[in-house]
């Protein structure tokens, strides 16, 4: 799933058959994540919403220790 971009709410849903039951997503608060959010959560994940600085500060933290992003 690494670098696709999901165009619609179908693709979406296909794409979440790859994640396993219960599994966190968190996503930065944007213009438009209420309608992916619902549509995470009615498929029984939990999700989490980040504020967009706080996002950009952990991306360019140092402390930060995964190699993505």
């Amino acid at each position: 799933m690494r670098g696709k971009i999901l165009k619609n709410a179908d693709e979406l849903l296909e794409s979440l058959r790859n994640f396993e039951d219960k599994d966190l997503f968190v996503m930065e608060s944007n213009g438009f994540y209420e309608t992916i959010y619902d549509t995470i959560e009615s498929k029984d994940f939990k999700v989490k919403v980040a504020k967009p600085l706080k996002v950009t500060l952990i991306a360019y933290s140092r402390i930060k220790n995964d190699k993505i992003d």
